[in-house]
């Protein structure tokens, strides 16, 4: 017998046997995986999709305004609460650095003299967290994340595609582009598609996410059908943020899945070389689209891009953006403790959103802030990097894990210009990507799934 393949009958061979994936090891199915299958799972089904509709599926259509979304988010995380609990344990540098700055702020807003209701926003904020933790500690199949990244470019396709037809008044889709928003350049006064949402930045702090999510599978999915679904969805989603006047979302997911097509070691010689060819090509051709149906949106991208002037009286954000960030830096000499959640005051009487993730944080925490962004940084490095509890698990990810890393990576990119701590997608992204991390990919574990069972090696 040959000692570096023993035979099935050699004492020495490891057992097999089958187990349902997220089935308890030895026994029948548990309590854990019934849940996940009737409950937690779809329901993280139905909230990718919803939120891609903004206020349609809210009580009314005020940005904050509460729905059905801010519902599941509740159940999913009383659903999730033992698992909660164990991702406080398994990943507490991350968890318990978010929990501190949740308190951190909940306790500055209420030694402020603010309304009751200021609360709302660290309370807000703690159910994204916990929703993360709870996810982060389910352990997914590769299916599950599958259905989860097409229902997600369903939403974006179906929404963007309303609001594109509805904008250049093909079918007058209700509740469609109801915002009286537009952009003066070079004597053009050119409105902005809003879609179903009430705020152009509260539309591309989602549609961001599964754009760049839904390039990456279009370039790299095994499925030649699967990769055309992709591309459609996220070609979709560009141009509706391209009518937005949103350059921040357009040009994350753009810059992110340059660099993805560039590094990735998936895209090798030819293949880079193919995919380089393809970009272009379809660049060019939704460029002529844009050139041909929307030649008045291209002439204030490039007043944006500060080719000409935009008109002395178009109110523009990027006017203020380094202002905010100067207010927050010198309201720590005033209030060192932070402001909470609550919007920047400027010497103008302006009160404006922070519009940069990092403006937001100093803003809300002061000189706190200092020491919970480099703290936070170093646990989603030390846990995406492997060098948790479970850093001998490296299994090499999925084309759908990378999906959610450059998503998550072109979200940040969009956070310099915008405040998108509040982005529920994004917490669930956060959380299905730290679960991979903990669990690995059981499909490049020593494992093999058909018909979901999985081959358990016990000694």
């Amino acid at each position: 017998m040959n000692p570096a393949n023993p035979g099935p009958l050699d004492p020495a061979a490891p057992r097999v046997r089958p187990v349902t994936f997220n089935q308890a090891p030895r026994g029948g199915l548990s309590l854990t995986g019934v849940v996940n299958w009737l409950l937690f799972f779809p329901l993280v089904c139905v909230y990718v999709v919803l939120v891609h509709f903004g206020s349609l599926f809210r009580f009314s259509a005020e940005e904050n305004a509460r729905g059905p979304s801010t519902y599941i988010v509740l159940a999913l995380v009383a659903l999730g609460i033992g698992r909660i609990a164990r991702a406080f344990v398994t990943e507490k540098l991350i968890f318990w650095t978010l929990t501190a700055l949740v308190i951190y702020v909940a306790v500055t807003t209420a030694l402020l003299p603010l309304p009751l209701a200021a609360l709302n926003a660290p309370l807000e904020f703690a159910g994204y967290v916990l929703l993360a933790a709870a996810i982060s500690r389910t352990r997914w199949r590769r299916s599950q994340i599958s259905t989860i990244w097409i229902l997600m470019a369903g939403g974006l396709l179906v929404s963007s595609s309303l609001t594109i037809v509805d904008y250049i008044g093909m079918i007058d889709v209700p509740y469609n582009n109801e915002a009286t928003t537009s952009t003066t350049a070079a004597g053009l006064k050119v409105w902005q598609a809003s879609g179903f949402f009430p705020r152009r930045s509260g539309m591309a702090a989602f549609f961001g996410l599964s754009i760049t999510g839904s390039l990456v599978l279009a370039l790299a999915h095994e499925s030649f059908r699967a990769r055309l679904y992709f591309l459609a969805a996220a070609s979709s989603g560009l141009l509706c943020l391209f009518l937005t006047h949103n350059r921040s979302g357009v040009f994350a997911a753009i810059f992110v899945i340059a660099i993805y097509t560039l590094l990735s070691p998936r895209f090798k010689g030819s293949r880079r070389i193919n995919i380089l060819l393809g970009a272009s090509v379809a660049g060019g051709l939704l460029l002529t689209v844009v050139i041909l149906l929307f030649p008045d949106h291209l002439t204030v991208y490039v007043a944006k891009l500060g080719f000409i002037g935009l008109a002395d009286e178009t109110w523009s954000s990027d006017r203020y953006r380094v202002d905010l960030f100067v207010a927050a830096i010198r309201s720590i000499t005033e209030n060192p403790l932070g402001n909470g959640f609550t919007k920047i005051s400027l010497s103008s009487g302006l009160a404006m959103n922070p519009h940069n993730v990092v403006t937001a944080i100093i803003w809300a925490t002061g000189i706190f802030s200092f020491i919970w962004l480099p703290l936070f940084a170093a646990a989603v490095y030390l846990a995406l990097s492997g060098r948790l509890e479970n850093r001998s698990d490296r299994a090499p990810l999925r084309v759908e894990s990378d999906a959610l890393t450059f998503a998550l990576f072109a979200w940040l990119v969009g956070g310099m210009t915008h405040n998108i701590l509040f982005t529920g997608l994004a917490w669930i992204m956060f959380g299905l990507m730290l679960s991979i991390r903990h669990f690995g990919d059981p499909e490049h574990a020593g494992t093999e799934i058909n018909t979901g069972t999985v081959q358990q090696t016990t000694g």
